[in-house]
């Protein structure tokens, strides 16, 4: 039900909303500069491949070891994360607070930029392997295909694929299959088409990855704007992919929302009263992605 304000109220209202200092302060920031926009890559799966390649690489320059790759396979417990249908057999996922990374081989990295092809089967956006023993003694040869979708469908098929490969070339390793992508269903099988996937979005990357990464004491100061730009690149929209959204944003919009809670509810009730609101960023057209920035919606200027 549409909250019962005068018109003179309501623009009162509104007025001191988009003049609001934070209101102002917000806007800059959703729309404030960064490298991955200036350059017209902020959503070319290319690009997050390479950056994810050289932050897992323990060789990196970022100077971190091994420390983002033991902290992205932590994300796997999170419960956000959808869990592949072997998890409970996951062998190295049980020891490895204790277990130590060698040979770690990953690409593409920083200074081998090409990806892992495998003849009729396809290209990895990222492929890692490694060795790995924990201070019991357990030790073993891990297997990791990572593959990343921006605005577009994840392909069954292409999930299937990978997944064969991958366990019958290594049936003696642990093999590890792991999805990016901005949307998660119900589960591995309802969101790229095959059980053996680990699945996680952008925002978990960021909450329980990347921001942590900005505080630890050996990253190289050097590097440490290049997380940040990517962080910032994050919560670009782009063909209504959202991909994160930053703390900062969070703390803002809560704000905002408390202290002008019925001029954003008035808005929206109209919005969907009216019928102009199309369908929201969440809704994801048939192998396109999605189509427009924010929700798609319509605007009529009354004629007098």
């Amino acid at each position: 039900m549409l909250r019962k304000k005068t018109k003179a109220s309501f623009t009162q209202r509104l007025l001191s909303l988009i003049s609001e200092p934070a209101f102002i302060k917000f806007e800059n920031i959703l729309s404030e500069p960064n490298f991955f926009k200036i350059v017209g890559r902020t959503h070319y799966e290319r690009w997050h491949s390479c950056f994810f390649g050289w932050l897992l690489d323990p060789s990196g320059s970022h100077l971190l070891s091994d420390y983002s790759l033991k902290r992205f396979l932590l994300l796997l417990f999170d419960e956000r994360c959808l869990k592949a249908s072997d998890h409970s057999k996951q062998f190295l996922l049980t020891i490895l607070p204790t277990v130590e990374f060698y040979d770690v081989e990953v690409t593409p990295n920083e200074n081998v930029p090409n990806e892992t092809s495998i003849i009729g089967v396809g290209r990895f956006d990222i492929f890692l392997t490694a060795n790995f023993e924990d201070t019991l003694g357990n030790k073993g040869k891990l297997n990791i295909i990572f593959e990343l979708k921006i605005d577009a469908k994840p392909d069954g098929k292409q999930s299937k694929k990978y997944a064969d490969w991958l366990y019958k070339s290594h049936p003696n390793d642990i093999n590890l299959l792991i999805y990016l992508t901005p949307n998660l269903s119900l589960d591995s099988k309802s969101t790229v088409g095959d059980m053996r996937w680990y699945c996680l979005d952008y925002q978990l990357l960021n909450d329980k990855l990347l921001m942590p990464l900005l505080d630890h004491p050996n990253l190289n100061e050097k590097v440490k704007p290049f997380i940040i730009q990517y962080i910032k690149n994050l919560k670009i929209r782009y063909k209504g992919i959202k991909m994160a959204i930053t703390n900062e944003e969070k703390k803002m919009a809560i704000a905002l929302y408390e202290k002008y809670d019925d001029v954003f509810d008035s808005i929206y009730d109209v919005l969907v009263a009216t019928g102009t609101i199309d369908y929201s960023t969440s809704d994801v057209a048939d192998a396109k992605g999605r189509a427009t920035g924010r929700l798609a919606v319509k605007i009529y200027f009354a004629r007098e």
